[in-house]
């Protein structure tokens, strides 16, 4: 349905394009290329993407993230560690967090892990790689990683994140549990993160906010759960 469309548009700008062409080309592509699996797109993506860490202007800015991004969906260990150079390197913090997000988008269940211990080391500023938390959530394979390594490594997020200022990283850490579907996941939520987020500002309502999604998703399963049911008996 879109392909055509994508494929006439391409990653890299044309000439005398309009501003529409130009608005449309990050959504349409990425779209065409991680949800549709376009292999030619996402081939094609790595490719300008390779060529993008060498010399920026290969893509213009408001391209570069959704091309990072689809080229890392189905890249390996090597294109993620070219990604992972240029992203400690970088000075620029535009293109900084594009090199990060483009690490976030990696949905190697390993690199996942490793993006998440950058949040303790001090490879990045947490304040620039707030997508490497919760990227993951978007995927069912590593949607879990986030609140387990907020359990494990609490105490110490807690030591090493920004806690004050107009933003504190801390205030959203409630958003991890947001992949809880039941009323127990509930209860556990709010047994752990209440205690701890009490005293900091904005976290108690995103707790809040946090544990209705819980609660309506687990009322929402139990009246489909019998009908969804039904429907696949079937098949």
């Amino acid at each position: 349905m879109f392909g055509t469309r994508a494929h006439k548009l391409g990653w890299t700008a044309k000439p005398n394009e309009s501003e529409d062409e130009r608005l449309l080309r990050p959504n349409l592509l990425s779209f065409v290329a991680n949800t549709g699996e376009d292999k030619g797109l996402i081939e094609s993506a790595k490719a300008l993407a390779t060529a993008w860490l060498k010399d920026r202007t290969v893509v213009s800015s408001d391209v570069s993230g959704a091309l990072l991004a689809s080229a890392a969906r189905s890249g390996g260990a090597a294109l993620y560690e070219q990604f992972l150079t240029a992203a400690k390197r970088e000075k620029d913090p535009r293109d900084k967090r594009t090199l990060i997000g483009g690490l976030a988008a990696f949905q190697d269940p390993v690199l996942v892990q490793r993006n998440l211990s950058y949040l303790l080391d001090g490879t990045f500023d947490p304040r620039e790689a707030e997508a490497l938390m919760f990227a993951p959530m978007r995927e069912s394979a590593t949607s879990r990683f986030p609140l387990a390594f907020v359990r494990s490594h609490v105490d110490e997020l807690a030591t090493k994140l920004p806690g004050d200022g107009p933003f504190s990283f801390l205030s959203v850490l409630p958003f991890v549990a947001e992949v809880g579907c039941s009323e127990d996941e509930r209860a556990q939520t709010e047994a752990f993160f209440g205690p701890r987020v009490d005293k900091i500002t904005g976290a108690p309502r995103n707790l809040a906010k946090v544990l209705e999604s819980i609660h309506l998703c687990a009322a929402r399963t139990r009246v489909q759960r019998a009908g969804i049911a039904e429907f696949l008996r079937q098949y």
